[in-house]
């Protein structure tokens, strides 16, 4: 599996210049996750996991504001992210690329993602399988290098992660006895990883009609069933 190592970028996309990051040490960050995080913003080379029940909704939520900042984003081999769905997080679409994975699904994802890792900012992936640890420490350095954030949907698959966001306790907002538009949903979201200085938990709703997300004041952890 030839993919390690420092290939030029696919034709149309711009390499990131390592100037311009070393002095730019945070993407934007929605401030309720900021606030969950105990940080200022994503942190360029990090990896987050997000997993649990709301795990596409908090990689896309963890994505909006930089993005809605002028990051552009790629999502490679991610199903069930739709791109309506997106938009009402925050997330433009016009600064959105998904990228399906095709062929041989490990060899392909992880050519994909380095390409990426190059051109975009921020990367939301699912690996499809396990990680080689070659492979993930390829990544790993890409990451580091470009500059950019790897916001991981579901397991890791032997990915090394900073940071994991794990939910768990979902409920809907806007449905009556039969009758309704669903329109929000709550979830408990803890904050784990050796980046984090303590875990931290909160109840976050998650973005509705008004595309944006809610929360209280973050407080001491509370046991979650295992995430998946």
């Amino acid at each position: 599996m030839s993919i390690i190592g420092d290939d030029a970028p696919p034709h149309g996309i711009e390499r990131l210049g390592s100037a311009r990051l070393a002095t730019e040490r945070t993407l934007p960050l929605d401030p309720v996750l900021a606030d969950l995080l105990g940080v200022d913003g994503l942190v360029r080379g990090h990896t987050v996991a997000c997993r649990g029940p709301a795990a596409h909704s908090l990689a896309v939520v963890a994505a909006a504001a930089a993005v809605a900042m002028g990051s552009w984003v790629a999502v490679v081999g991610v199903d069930g992210l739709g791109v309506e769905a997106m938009a009402d997080a925050g997330l433009p679409p016009e600064r959105l690329i998904r990228i399906r994975v095709a062929g041989d699904g490990a060899r392909s994802w992880a050519d994909l993602c380095l390409a990426a890792l190059d051109g975009f900012e921020v990367l939301i992936t699912c690996p499809p399988a396990r990680v080689p640890a070659p492979v993930a420490t390829a990544i790993r350095r890409r990451l580091r290098a470009r500059g950019g954030c790897l916001l991981v949907v579901g397991d890791p698959r032997g990915l090394e992660t900073d940071v994991e966001l794990l939910s768990d306790g979902p409920s809907w907002r806007g449905v009556g006895a039969g009758t309704g538009r669903l329109d929000g949903r709550r979830v408990e979201v803890r904050a784990t990883g050796r980046r984090v200085h303590r875990g931290r938990a909160a109840s976050l709703s998650l973005p509705g009609s008004d595309g944006r997300l809610h929360g209280p004041e973050t407080h001491h952890p509370v046991p979650l069933l295992a995430a998946v």
